[in-house]
């Protein structure tokens, strides 16, 4: 028993017990998509690493999209925390370290402690730039009754893909679909006039993002706009026709 009993005098007579035991290698999630095209969004892995609890002979490999190990390392390890580099170093120490190639990492570790027990842990995440660099054609749009006021949001496509443009609240719920299209390498920008879903209502005033979300052979990635307010007005007065006396 690690911990202190909670009755006082012992331990609490009970007939059936839960009881979990860890000793093997282990690897935190990474971030399951990184996009370093320069953009400034999602550019960099968060710390690749892996935890033994009890001396143990450490095999770790971190396989490139091609199934080559960009990295592999066998030794004994003491209990403790050890980090895996992403991107890779390269194997020329004055040579520029290269970009990370596109499509699925992973990183498998597996120990032999002192107690001849053996575990294996995996951890797979995905390199995919095929979106980036998403702007807004403003900052503030103004919508109401007859008002003409839109706002458009742009996105860079490096290859093919299917692009889904969603209008969603800063807290991630959804509000329009604006944009379902399978389109080439290039720019795309979608339009938004500041209604619902159907069209027939307008959104209540406040801030909002709008996501793009492209699949290909890569798989699935998202980039998000900054926000933008929008702002409910009174409707545009109708002129009426002046009569002649």
């Amino acid at each position: 028993l690690l911990n202190r009993p909670s009755d006082p005098g012992g331990e609490r007579p009970v007939s059936n017990a839960l009881q979990l035991m860890y000793y093997g290698v282990y690897a935190p999630a990474p971030d399951p998509v990184i996009s370093p095209n320069g953009d400034g969004v999602g550019e960099t892995q968060r710390a690749l690493s892996y935890k033994v609890v009890r001396p143990s002979n450490v095999t770790a490999t971190l396989a490139a999209p091609d199934g080559t190990p960009a990295f592999t390392e066998t030794l004994l390890r003491q209990p403790g925390t050890y980090p895996v580099a992403f991107p890779p170093p390269p194997v020329d120490p004055l040579a520029e370290p290269a970009p990370p190639a596109e499509g699925r990492w992973r990183l498998e570790v597996s120990a032999t402690d002192d107690l001849a027990r053996a575990s294996t842990t995996t951890q797979t995440f995905t390199v995919n730039n095929t979106l980036g660099f998403a702007r807004l054609s403003r900052r503030t749009v103004v919508v109401r009754v007859r008002g003409k006021q839109t706002i458009s949001a742009g996105v860079t496509l490096t290859r093919p893909a299917r692009v889904t443009a969603t209008v969603e609240t800063t807290s991630g719920v959804q509000v329009a679909t604006i944009a379902i299209r399978r389109l080439p390498a290039g720019r795309f920008a979608a339009s938004w006039k500041g209604t619902t879903r159907g069209g027939r209502f307008f959104v209540y005033g406040g801030l909002y993002t709008v996501r793009f979300h492209a699949t290909n052979e890569l798989g699935a990635v998202d980039v998000v706009t900054a926000p933008f307010r929008v702002i409910r007005a009174a409707p545009v007065p109708v002129k009426k026709p002046q009569s002649k006396g």
